[in-house]
């Protein structure tokens, strides 16, 4: 009995010395939870709305318990646990007079927490506001569009360098990425801004660690860090400061339909976030039903809650915490970098309301912002429908500029060697008429090369002059004109592939053979398109009228197509003839703008012309007379 009792005794203290040594060192073992996201990244002091909703990605944050330590303005109204137990959203009210500061969150194990979870604390910064005066983009504007990974590659170290990325740098497959960046582009600033450029578009900057075409930026995968292949935040900082020195404006593109299925909010996300399918729906890129008075219903659901593909999880922009979580993400891009504005791509797989909201906020708080809205169609009323319009139903929308594809569709018209040129033309004068549908077409993107479709110096089988033709068209009709990267040396669409027109700027590597950046380095063949498209911007950027002067068009009579730019004291005349057989432009026609001029310039070789009664043109050719 003794013997029993004793082993009895030395069993119950082994074991409350096990007891003690492994939970006393899993306790040890047990390191408070790790912040992994907080979302935004940082806050600023000073803005209209005084709310914010920070997302705080740690694991099991569920169970615990949040308080702020006091803070002079700035009020916590809680935490508030999502449908996934590691994201929880953090509400604060901050008042017109906070101060700058570090706001100290203290976190403590809830009465629901795992036995040995330990309290922890994290630091979330708000900073001043950085006055930025901003200037909308408008008719005296002309713009650089380009691909960043496509242009110049400043840093070759940084081509790979992503943990886990799913894309390498491999400058022979069309699909992959080619190792442009932030540096590459910085350093070529002054060579767009000689060319007559005043504001340049690129494409997303943030982190798209997305297993297909993540050079096009499209599929983000963090919303506040810019691809370490491209850069980092401090030289995005520091490129759009020296645009502003440089009196450029700057516009990126944004997307806040989709992310990418590697994002981590996805990898994380809370019923409601993103719109599920049982099956993978693709919607329908067409923005028809937006103004068709006859849409199904069922069609404009696929087109707002389908996902592009299949790795790019669609938003529910009627879900509160992510509308709150987009309006901040583009907030805080516009204050952390100072950029002029946004190119809102995909708009026609938008919400109803989400457009309209985005930028409404956007406005409130950046006077002067420029807010572009790009979608492809080939209707004018749709087209018209999504800015500022003069349509029934739609007198609401807000925004003000749109990529005009109908114009750039007649504009590839007449660039086709398939079609009659004076049809291509009466179909430009035909689409000019339809401006009544505008607020204001002046405000209009215009554009003939896009990253979309062959460059349309290949679509004329290289016939310099109709090339100079409708480009001539571009810089003297109304609209913003947009440049594509590489088309001032007439770039060939030389990619194989479905996206022939992406292929780099040559010169933008230091392995390339030639340096088209610089004149040395160019053919005889893209020195010519260098010098007449900057010759036509430096014409542009001369003559006032042909940015916000009035227009008048004649329709095209005996094959030959006028139209006039003036005000009160200029005006500009336009013709073109587009037969091929030398054609007499009687002048008595255009007498009503033509009253008490007598003599004109040709303002592309500087010679006299005489305003007589009529006057030949040759086949195919086309005049910009300033008139005396």
């Amino acid at each position: 009995m003794q013997k029993k009792i004793q082993l009895h005794f030395i069993l119950k203290v082994w074991f409350a010395l096990f007891a003690c040594i492994f939970f006393s060192s899993a306790n040890a073992a047990t390191p408070p939870p790790k912040v992994h996201h907080l979302a935004p990244a940082h806050w600023y002091v000073g803005f209209k709305d005084p709310t914010l909703e920070i997302l705080i990605h740690a694991e099991n944050i569920d169970l615990y318990d949040m308080q702020m330590e006091e803070a002079e303005g700035v009020q916590f109204l809680g935490k508030t646990n999502s449908g996934n137990r590691h994201i929880a959203y953090l509400n604060l009210q901050i008042s017109p007079d906070a101060k700058p500061v570090n706001l100290i969150f203290v976190c403590k194990p809830s009465i629901f927490r795992p036995r040995y979870a330990k309290a922890f604390k994290f630091v979330y910064e708000l900073r001043a506001r950085t006055p930025v005066l901003r200037s909308s983009l408008n008719e005296n504007d002309i713009l650089y569009r380009v691909i960043l990974d496509r242009f110049s590659n400043g840093d070759e170290n940084n081509d790979n360098h992503h943990p886990g990325s799913r894309t390498s740098v491999d400058r022979n497959d069309p699909e992959a990425r080619h190792g442009g960046d932030l540096k590459g582009f910085h350093s070529h600033l002054d060579y767009i801004k000689s060319l007559g450029i005043t504001a340049v578009w690129f494409t997303p900057v943030q982190e798209n660690n997305h297993p297909e075409k993540s050079y096009l930026g499209f599929s983000i995968s963090d919303h506040f860090n810019v691809d370490p292949r491209l850069g980092n935040n401090d030289q995005f900082q520091k490129l759009t400061a020296e645009c502003r020195k440089k009196n450029l404006k700057s516009i990126m593109d944004i997307n806040p339909n989709d992310f990418s299925m590697n994002h981590w909010l996805y990898s994380s996300f809370d019923t409601g976030w993103f719109n599920q399918w049982d099956t993978f729906i693709h919607p329908d890129f067409t923005s028809y039903s937006i103004n068709d008075p006859y849409y199904s219903p069922g069609d404009r659901m696929r087109a707002i809650t389908g996902w592009i593909d299949i790795n790019s999880p669609d938003v529910n922009q009627e879900n509160a915490h992510m509308q709150k979580y987009l309006d901040q993400v583009y907030i805080w891009w516009l204050e952390y970098s100072g950029i002029s504005g946004y190119c809102i791509n995909r708009v026609s797989l938008f919400s109803d309301t989400y457009l309209a909201h985005l930028s409404k906020i956007l406005e409130e708080e950046f006077p002067g912002v420029s807010i572009i809205t790009d979608t492809k169609t080939n209707s004018i009323a749709a087209q018209a429908s999504m800015v500022k319009n003069n349509i029934t139903g739609f007198e609401n929308n807000r925004l003000q500029s749109i990529p005009d594809y109908y114009l750039h569709y007649v504009f590839r018209n007449m660039m086709s060697k398939d079609l009659h040129l004076t049809y291509s033309v009466s179909s430009l004068y035909t689409a000019l008429s339809d401006d009544i549908l505008y607020d204001n077409p002046s405000l209009n993107l215009t554009f003939l090369d896009n990253s979309l479709e062959k460059r349309v110096v290949d679509q004329c089988g290289n016939d310099v002059n109709r090339w100079k033709m409708v480009y001539a068209y571009l810089f003297t009709l109304r609209g913003i004109p947009v440049i594509y990267y590489g088309s001032e040396i007439m770039l060939s669409s030389d990619l194989p592939g479905s996206m022939p027109a992406q292929s780099d700027f040559p010169g933008g590597w230091k392995s390339d053979s030639k340096n088209k950046f610089l004149l040395t380095g160019r053919s005889k063949e893209e020195q010519i398109g260098y010098d007449y498209l900057t010759k036509l911007m430096k014409i542009r950027l001369a003559n006032p009228i042909l940015t916000n002067g009035k227009m008048m068009q004649y329709p095209v009579e005996k094959g030959i197509y006028v139209f006039f730019r003036y005000d009160e004291k200029n005006s500009i005349m336009v013709i073109t003839n587009t037969e091929k057989e030398n054609q007499s432009v009687t002048f008595s026609r255009f007498q009503e703008r033509l009253g008490g001029y007598s003599t004109a310039v040709n303002l592309l070789d500087n010679s006299e012309v005489e305003l007589n009664s009529s006057m030949e043109i040759a086949g195919g050719s086309f005049l910009i007379l300033k008139l005396r």
